[in-house]
C-alpha cells in the first residue's frame, strides 16, 4: 500500500513540474538557457520539447522477461533558424540520492541519440548524445556535482561519461530570477517537504503542535512566490500564460502538502484566495482566451493528460479536443 502511495506521489509531482514546462516560448528558452548555461535568443531557434518514452526489457524475472518503460522527464530540441543547426537537450528531476542514476541518464541519453542518429562520411553512424542535467530536489550530502561513469569497451577503450547535477535546494528565489528560471520559483515550496517529513517520521510527542508552526512558515512563503510571479508579469518578463501557470503551480503544491501534513482545509482557500485575487484582475486585460489556447497546445505536445489540463486552464474536455483536432 506504501508502495502505492508513493507511485501516486511520483506521479502528481510529475504533473506539477511538467506543467511548469508548458510556459510560453520567451520563457521556456530563458528557463533552459538557465539550466544549460546557453545564450539562444528567442528569434534564434524553434524549440521542440516532449516526454519521451523509450521500451527497455526487464530481466529481473528470469522465465517471463517484461516489458518496462524508461521515462525521461524531459527532452528538447533547438533548432537555429540560421543554418538549421539542432541541439539536443535532456533534463531528469531526482527527488532524494540515487546511485543508480548515472545509469539510468546514460540510458535515456543512448535511446534517444539511436532515434536521431545519422550516417556521415564513410558510411560511419554517428550518434549525438543530449546534452544532460539532473536536477535533484532535495538536499543530501551524498549528491555530487557530476555523475561520473566510466565505460570500458573489449579492446579496452574507456570513454568517461559525466552529467552536471544541478541543486535545487541550494538556490533561492533571488538565484532564479538571476537565472532567467522563472517557472521554477513555484518550486521553493518542495523545499519544505523534507523537514516536514521528519517531524511526521520522528518520535516527537508533539508533532501536530510543530506541524502547526510550519504551516504558517508554507502560506507566507506561497505569498511570496505569488507576489514575485505578479511582479515578473508586471515587469513583463513572463506572459499572462506563464503567470496563470506559476500560480497553479502554488495552488497545487499547497495542496500536495497540505494532503500529506497539514490536513487543514484552510490553508488551501486562503492560497486560493490569495492567487484568485492577483490573477484575475490583470489577465483578463491580455486576452487570456488566445494563451489558454497556447497552454493547451504546448500540454498536448508534453502528452499531458486531460484532466491535469482541464485543470491548468479551467476548460473542458471538449474545447481541449478542438484545439487539438484544430492543430493537426
Amino acid at each position: 500500500m506504501r508502495a502505492l502511495a508513493e507511485g501516486n506521489e511520483r506521479i502528481r509531482l510529475d504533473e506539477i513540474i511538467k506543467a511548469l514546462f508548458t510556459t510560453s516560448n520567451g520563457v521556456l528558452l530563458r528557463l533552459l538557457n538557465g539550466i544549460f548555461d546557453e545564450n539562444f535568443m528567442e528569434d534564434e531557434v524553434e524549440i521542440s520539447m516532449k516526454n519521451k518514452e523509450f521500451p527497455k526489457e526487464n530481466y529481473e524475472d528470469k522465465e517471463i522477461p517484461s516489458i518496462d518503460l524508461i521515462r525521461a522527464d524531459f527532452l528538447t530540441k533547438f533548432t537555429e533558424r540560421a543554418n538549421n543547426k539542432r541541439h539536443y537537450y535532456h533534463i531528469e528531476f531526482q527527488i532524494k540520492n540515487d546511485n543508480n542514476m548515472v545509469i539510468r541518464t546514460f540510458e535515456y541519453g543512448f535511446n534517444y541519440a539511436k532515434e536521431v542518429a545519422r550516417t556521415e562520411g564513410n558510411e560511419k553512424t554517428v550518434l549525438y548524445f543530449p546534452k544532460q542535467r539532473v536536477i535533484y530536489m532535495e538536499e543530501n550530502k551524498n549528491i555530487k556535482d557530476v555523475l561520473n561513469m566510466t565505460i570500458i569497451f573489449p579492446n579496452n577503450q574507456e570513454i568517461e561519461y559525466s552529467v552536471p547535477v544541478i541543486k535545487y535546494w541550494k538556490y533561492d528565489i533571488n538565484d532564479l530570477k538571476l537565472k532567467g528560471m522563472y517557472p521554477f520559483i513555484p518550486l521553493q515550496l518542495f523545499k519544505l517537504r523534507k523537514e516536514l517529513q521528519n517531524i511526521i517520521d520522528s518520535n516527537k510527542e508533539n508533532k501536530e503542535e510543530i506541524l502547526k508552526e510550519h504551516l504558517y512558515e508554507a502560506i507566507e512563503s506561497a505569498k511570496l512566490i505569488a507576489y514575485t510571479c505578479d511582479e515578473l508579469f508586471k515587469d513583463k518578463l513572463i506572459e499572462g500564460s506563464d503567470f496563470h501557470i506559476m500560480l497553479l503551480t502554488v495552488q497545487n503544491l499547497i495542496e500536495y502538502l497540505n494532503s500529506r501534513y497539514f490536513k487543514d482545509v484552510k490553508i488551501e482557500e486562503e492560497v486560493k484566495r490569495m492567487t484568485k485575487t492577483l490573477y484575475d484582475p490583470l489577465v483578463e486585460q491580455q486576452g487570456i482566451e488566445k494563451e489558454k489556447i497556447e497552454i493547451i497546445k504546448n500540454a498536448i505536445k508534453m502528452g499531458m493528460d486531460y484532466d491535469t489540463i482541464c485543470k491548468l486552464t479551467g476548460v473542458s474536455v471538449k474545447e481541449i479536443e478542438k484545439v487539438k483536432h484544430s492543430n493537426e
